[in-house]
């Protein structure tokens, strides 16, 4: 029985080592996936609309600079960036308010990485709309689909876009 006892608190000290070590490789794993879609988009949302997103890796590899743009839309620029062991983003909207998120990890099958929101800044009321929510999924290297979600009146409505890597000339 101390047997039993001693294995359990040794699990018990292992995992409250780690724990906070896998938590922070999750979000250093889920800002790589975000700099590896360095490089031009293009797409449609689910309007029909085209769109094109760019992301740069920037402030020596401390953050990525999302800038989204389209005929349709005016251009906005979100960050992501690390804070410990959660993956930011602040999203400069055309609404003029500043959503923030976090993610923490990427899904468990690399397939997809879910930024909750956290705060904002310069939303004159609660029942004003801002964004909420952003789901990345990584189709394959060359193509992701951005799930962004719009709030306004307590009322969600998801935003899609389908997105492919513009390759470069050679």
């Amino acid at each position: 029985m101390i047997r039993y006892w001693r294995t359990l608190l040794a699990l018990l000290v292992f995992a409250a080592l780690t724990g906070p070590v896998l938590a922070q490789n999750s979000a250093e794993e889920a800002f790589g996936k975000l700099k590896s879609l360095e490089g031009v988009w293009e797409g449609n949302d689910m309007e029909g609309n085209r769109s094109e997103v760019t992301y740069r890796v920037v402030s020596d590899g401390h953050a990525v600079l999302e800038t989204i743009g389209g005929k349709e839309e005016p251009g906005m620029v979100t960050v992501y960036h690390l804070d410990g062991k959660k993956l930011m983003m602040t999203h400069y909207c055309s609404a003029g308010n500043q959503p923030r998120m976090t993610a923490s990890a990427l899904s468990e099958n690399g397939a997809s990485l879910n930024f909750s929101f956290l705060d904002i800044t310069n939303l004159k009321t609660p029942s004003d709309g801002h964004m909420a929510g952003l789901k990345l999924s990584f189709l394959d290297d060359d193509h992701i689909a951005a799930t962004w979600t719009w709030e306004k009146e307590g009322k969600k409505m998801p935003y899609k876009f389908k997105l492919e890597r513009q390759k470069k000339d050679k």
